[in-house]
């Protein structure tokens, strides 16, 4: 399980969530978008930019190669980490 990232704001009655901390975002829907006067200024435009996968097939073997040596925590507990090869 990820450690979800929220806060409350005094004398506020609402806690915030950061989205991408969540198990499962998708799970949920954004109900306001918060802090937007620090907003990077082209970040309105981003989803209508073109759109494509994760591609590394200029890299030998691909992404096979970098799923090979991702070392992320998974989001699950674990005894040892990193965890030990056998």
């Amino acid at each position: 399980m990820r450690h979800a990232t929220f806060f409350k704001t005094v004398d506020s009655p609402y806690v915030s969530v950061t989205i991408g901390s969540l198990d499962n975002p998708e799970a949920t829907t954004p109900v306001s978008q918060d802090g937007v006067e620090a907003r990077i200024s082209y970040f309105d435009k981003l989803f209508s930019l073109p759109q494509k996968a994760t591609d590394r097939s200029d890299l030998p073997d691909g992404n096979a190669r970098i799923a090979r040596s991702n070392h992320q925590h998974p989001d699950h507990d674990t005894a040892v980490w990193p965890q030990q090869k056998d």
